[in-house]
């Protein structure tokens, strides 16, 4: 029993000295990096090939220490976001951009190292660009002529990794996969189904404040 109680003990110490040195610290973080999004179209009776395009993301966010080992993170990023729609022989392109507000709680299981789960709310910014790659045509068309909703809800998961710098700074790292959970069609069509989802590959610099 009591060497049970001694390996408790130890387990508990590593546990605390892995822990960030600055459990209840507050890091600010600036990212940058690139969006990579497919959103899930299901149209009745009507196959459609959709493929992401490579596009930028970048913001800021805060990192708060909360107990050892955990820490509450919020950030606000600028998004752009590309993909491909084929349907009947005929592919086009759709971009736009959005504000992108995720919040994760964080487990730091080594101390450069951390997994990150919660939610993330989404709001379109301006109107949607389509270009048809057949023609070279582009135009400018609102959400609601497109029947999709201007914003969006879901949930976040990431892998994030931390170097620490001299004076307070560190290189950051993050690759996060979204799910969204809000149906983004509109229209009347009740069986047509639309939900983001997409990955991020982020890295930055924070600093403590």
């Amino acid at each position: 029993m009591k060497l049970a109680r001694n390996r408790i003990a130890l387990v508990t110490l590593l546990a605390v000295l892995a822990a960030p040195a600055s459990a209840h610290a507050i890091d600010f973080k600036v990212l940058g990096g690139f969006n990579h999004t497919k959103e899930s179209l299901d149209i009745p009776n009507l196959a459609v090939d959709a493929s992401a395009n490579t596009a930028f993301v970048f913001g800021a966010g805060v990192d708060i220490g909360l107990i050892p080992l955990f820490s509450l993170e919020a950030d606000a990023l600028y998004e752009n976001s590309s993909q491909d729609n084929t349907a009947l022989g005929q592919t086009t392109t759709i971009s736009a951009k959005a504000f992108n507000f995720p919040i994760q709680l964080r487990f730091h299981f080594l101390p450069f190292l951390s997994v990150g789960a919660g939610p993330y709310f989404r709001f379109a910014s301006g109107d949607l660009t389509i270009k048809d790659k057949t023609t070279g045509i582009e135009s400018s068309k609102t959400f609601a002529e497109q029947n999709t909703s201007t914003s969006d809800y879901g949930g976040v998961f990431s892998l994030g990794a931390s170097i620490p710098l001299p004076f307070g700074f560190s290189v950051v790292g993050d690759a996060r996969y979204y799910l969204g959970f809000k149906n983004l069609y509109t229209g009347p069509n009740t069986d047509t189904s639309y939900k983001y989802k997409g990955y991020q590959l982020l890295a930055g610099i924070s600093f403590e404040l």
